[in-house]
């Protein structure tokens, strides 16, 4: 659906370039992408901060530098726009589906109004799930979120359904998004999201290894290590204006994707 772009290839690659890897490739793949220029190294708990650095050097002080250098960076936004389809039929009793949308760049200042758009969305208490599996009977599961990277991300929704069901599931969440695009989420939904994801925040760092997680990721990605201390304050600056028009931006009706697993076309 992506043309030449990357977003058009397996992540898991196919069993023919799979087979036809060598080990020169993996040779090359290496002395093109761990350069010293392109590491980063997160370290959290209670340890004394000379001895760590030492314990760096004397690990890392020798790593060379290749004499050709590809630094990490984002790729550009996928042309080309209109509706897009996937789908691979099983004969299973359950579908699942993800209908996805051009989102944000880790970097881009949508990136906080977005994640809250979608914690608005999800849950057992956002208007997907009691609209289209509580109301409707429509989903076994149903869900909303953000995705920032280095390269443009995605918000999407994804829903588990019956077969029977796949069909009016797909067009009734359709309508969800469209109602949020045209009107945005209400105030309640707004405060409710903010709050649930700060307290998420809280409980996915009780561990020195989610602390390192969060500053190896956000320093890699280039906003910076101490970002990852800051997302409390970041989602609580958030207005419900800047949700409602980061949902406008995103959620088109002339441009997403809906990848459908399950049951027969």
């Amino acid at each position: 659906h992506y043309g030449d772009h990357p977003y058009a290839r397996n992540p898991l690659g196919t069993e023919e370039t799979i087979r036809a890897i060598t080990r020169e490739d993996v040779e090359g793949f290496y002395r093109r992408w761990a350069d010293p220029r392109n590491l980063v190294i997160a370290v959290s708990g209670d340890i004394g901060v000379h001895e760590t650095l030492s314990a760096v050097r004397e690990a890392f002080g020798n790593f060379p530098r290749h004499k050709s250098f590809f630094p990490i960076g984002p790729m550009p936004v996928p042309e080309g726009g209109g509706i897009r389809r996937g789908e691979e039929p099983r004969e299973k009793e359950q579908a699942h589906f993800l209908i996805g949308y051009t989102g944000a760049r880790i970097t881009d200042p949508d990136r906080y109004a977005l994640d809250v758009l979608g914690s608005a969305l999800a849950g057992m208490g956002g208007r997907l799930f009691t609209n289209l599996r509580d109301k409707k009977s429509l989903a076994y599961s149903v869900t909303s979120f953000s995705s920032e990277q280095v390269d443009p991300g995605f918000f999407a929704v994804y829903m588990g359904t019956s077969v029977d069901k796949r069909d009016s599931a797909i067009e009734d969440t359709l309508r969800e998004i469209e109602e949020v695009r045209a009107n945005g989420v209400t105030a309640e939904e707004f405060e409710r999201a903010k709050k649930w994801m700060i307290g998420t925040y809280e409980i996915g760092l009780q561990s020195n290894r989610a602390y390192a997680d969060k500053m190896l990721f956000n320093e890699l990605y280039g906003v910076g290590y101490e970002e990852a201390f800051r997302e409390p304050e970041r989602i609580e600056a958030v207005t419900l204006e800047e949700v409602n028009r980061a949902a406008a931006k995103v959620l088109r009706t002339d441009r997403y994707t809906i990848a459908i697993h399950g049951g027969k076309k």
